[in-house]
């Protein structure tokens, strides 16, 4: 039910991207950062959740800064500790082997109804756990 939820996520997206992009690296380079994006707002709520009410502190650290000797900018490096890996989960997903174009057979009607539902699902969830949190604390 949920993967059968995300693949339309997934089609959707892809449409909304080949209407503005065209089908090529940039197509397949937005739809990967666009779901990475809202991946990591619902690991962020599940770090939150975890951190909250089981006191276990989650740090994962891909890239040290102290790796780099402080040349790299700090952005950068939550860029590729955080965005990266869901944007690779999401390339291994979508796009290795072209197995959008089967999600894409599977559901060739382009819209908007189920990508809005999942961008603005996770962003309500994430904002309201941060508002209940900032009134309970």
């Amino acid at each position: 039910m949920i993967w059968e939820f995300y693949k339309k996520v997934i089609a959707e997206t892809i449409w909304a991207a080949r209407k503005n992009f065209g089908e090529g690296f940039m197509c397949k380079s937005m739809v990967a950062m666009y779901l990475a994006a809202i991946n990591l707002m619902n690991y962020g709520l599940l770090f939150f959740f975890i951190s909250d009410f089981f006191g276990v502190m989650i740090d994962i650290e891909i890239f040290n800064t102290q790796v780099f000797n402080g040349y790299v900018d700090e952005k950068i490096i939550n860029f590729l500790n955080y965005i990266m890996p869901f944007a690779m989960i999401n390339y291994f997903i979508i796009f290795h082997k072209k197995r959008y174009k089967k999600i894409l057979k599977q559901y060739p009607k382009p819209g908007i109804k189920y990508v809005m539902t999942y961008t603005w699902g996770s962003f309500i969830l994430f904002m309201g756990y941060i508002v209940i949190g900032k009134l309970m604390a």
